[in-house]
């Protein structure tokens, strides 16, 4: 006859508390690239990898070139470039790294172990030595607690906050 019956039960609600948060993961390990052959280099600025691009340096030959991996590689000891080489990002080209539409670039991050030294995150000693799409990262910032701004600040050394040296140089 077109009527519907339908039953209501009132339940009476008690709320649970929510779970504890999960854990938050560890970070997972960026896994390492070649820089050059045979020498394998953290690209997450984790790990320090002076040791490494001055291996590669060595290797390179002069008039050559160290093609270097996108990526963000931390610096503890500065890096010396002794003779006629050329320091690039892989695939980089155009306009600065740091322009509008620019190509990714190699970041090199000065770590809280690299000093005051006045020899930077790179000492170019060399002659006809290229640095070219490489952002130089003094890393301030993380630095400020170390020795290099305990230096700094007392006006001992590195008064220019020099995040790469080149000695002799001319109309730099």
């Amino acid at each position: 006859s077109g009527v519907a019956w339908a039953t209501y039960t009132h339940c009476a609600f008690t709320p649970t508390p929510p779970p504890p948060p999960l854990p938050t993961p560890a970070p997972v390990p960026t896994p390492p690239i070649n820089l050059c052959t045979g020498v394998l280099v953290d690209p997450s600025g984790q790990q320090d990898s002076s040791t490494q691009f001055q291996k590669c340096i060595n290797m390179t030959k002069s008039g050559g070139t160290l093609s270097v991996p996108i990526g963000t590689y931390s610096i503890g000891t500065t890096v010396l470039l002794h003779r006629s080489i050329t320091l690039t990002s892989t695939g980089a080209t155009g306009p600065g790294c740091l322009s509008d539409g620019a190509s990714k670039c190699a970041v090199l991050r000065a770590s809280l172990a690299l000093g005051a030294d006045n020899s930077g995150v790179l000492n170019l000693k060399g002659t006809n030595v290229v640095v070219d799409h490489i952002v130089i990262d003094g890393n301030r910032a993380n630095r400020l607690a170390g020795a290099a701004a305990s230096a700094c600040a007392s006006g001992k050394n590195n008064q220019w906050g020099l995040n790469i040296n080149v000695p002799g140089c001319i109309g730099c």
